[in-house]
């Protein structure tokens, strides 16, 4: 089991009218709170991001809204996908991402209109 880094929704900022939480297939992994995910396109499934991949996982598109553990099948999760401001310091990236990768999934989440404080 992995320790919990935030309290969940404790990385929101504000949501516009509640609109911003969509359920969500998770798989391959036991996910944290405020994990970056992106979408693995043959699956629809959401992993988190991988700045190294080439099924779409490479491209930010939510935010885990609560833990979820997915590790040995796909679970279903509760995600901000849009039309949110979270807080930058609460973010779980993957391991050894760049402060260069952080800078491009940032901006692709803002394409989503998921903006990083």
């Amino acid at each position: 089991m992995i320790e919990e880094k935030a309290h969940v929704g404790s990385h929101i900022l504000s949501e516009v009218g509640g609109l911003s939480r969509d359920d969500a297939l998770l798989s391959g992994g036991n996910y944290l709170t405020a994990t970056v995910l992106g979408e693995v396109t043959a699956s629809g499934e959401l992993v988190q991001l991988n700045p190294e991949g080439s099924d779409g996982s490479e491209v930010a598109a939510a935010i885990l809204y609560r833990a979820v553990d997915a590790s040995a099948a796909t679970k279903k999760g509760v995600v901000n996908a849009r039309l949110t401001a979270v807080r930058a310091s609460s973010l779980v990236w993957p391991d050894g991402i760049t402060e260069a990768e952080k800078t491009a999934a940032i901006k692709q989440l803002k394409a989503n209109h998921i903006i990083v404080r």
